[in-house]
């Protein structure tokens, strides 16, 4: 008999759950949003909570077009309430699984997005470098507790980096691997055998504040083309490596 009632509080429990999920997702936003200032503002919501869309989602200073969610019933298996998120940022596609559990904090796997290359570099104050190229953002782990970040774990890449001025002089591809140690972020750049040689180090503090140090030099000592353009960004030693050396503060929550 106890048996049977366990069972019949989880299938009760679980009927309220679907119940809750096939609600119009504009109606309960529409509720919410006055009460409870969601972080995130929806505009043209449809669907419902189980399967969802929306013309326009922005959260801090991003702006993500097209969003939909899907709920992931999987999730509940191990706590958590759990959502597929797809959309369209800086007009390239993003997908993540959000999600969080009772008593645990907000956190999202499976990170993909893209920018423009010019676009990531104004973040770290080195826009005033002229670069062209994709940068990529894959992300395995992120978690965000008390409007911080707890935790860390994914990689930066930067694919067909050029020079927009002069133009012509390619540079190559490289990645940074981010990783969370303590309150700490740490990042370690490596190029991927292009033209340019590069390696630094990110490390970013939980106030925001960053410092990004740089080596970077051509591959090929003939490359005078490659040589003579890294002279702008500063003056090489006598290997023929220019440093760069940046500190600055960025909200990074701001942007999720």
């Amino acid at each position: 008999m106890k048996r049977m009632l366990v069972y019949g509080l989880l299938a009760a429990c679980a009927y309220m759950v679907f119940l809750i999920l096939q609600l119009p997702a504009a109606q309960l936003y529409a509720w919410l949003q006055p009460r409870v200032g969601a972080p995130v503002q929806l505009y043209q919501v449809g669907g419902t909570l189980w399967n969802g869309h929306a013309v326009t989602a922005i959260a801090g200073k991003t702006r993500i077009e097209t969003p939909a969610w899907r709920f992931r019933p999987r999730g509940l298996l191990l706590g958590h309430v759990e959502y597929e998120l797809t959309g369209t940022l800086a007009r390239a596609p993003l997908v993540a699984v959000v999600g969080r559990g009772l008593g645990a904090p907000l956190y999202a796997d499976d990170v993909r997005f893209s920018l423009p290359l010019d676009q990531a570099l104004r973040f770290f104050g080195l826009q005033d470098i002229g670069l062209d190229g994709q940068f990529r953002v894959d992300l395995r782990h992120l978690e965000i507790k008390a409007g911080k970040i707890a935790a860390l774990e994914g990689t930066l890449s930067v694919a067909d980096a050029a020079f927009s001025a002069p133009a012509g002089v390619v540079l190559g591809s490289a990645a940074m691997r981010l990783e969370s140690n303590g309150d700490i972020i740490k990042g370690i750049l490596k190029d991927n055998g292009g033209p340019l040689q590069a390696d630094g180090v990110l490390i970013y503090q939980p106030n925001g504040e960053y410092q990004l140090t740089l080596g970077l030099s051509a591959r090929d000592p003939n490359d005078v083309q490659l040589r003579q353009a890294l002279r702008f960004l500063g003056p090489p030693n006598a290997a023929g490596k220019v440093s760069l050396n940046r500190r600055g503060r960025i909200d990074l929550t701001s942007y999720l």
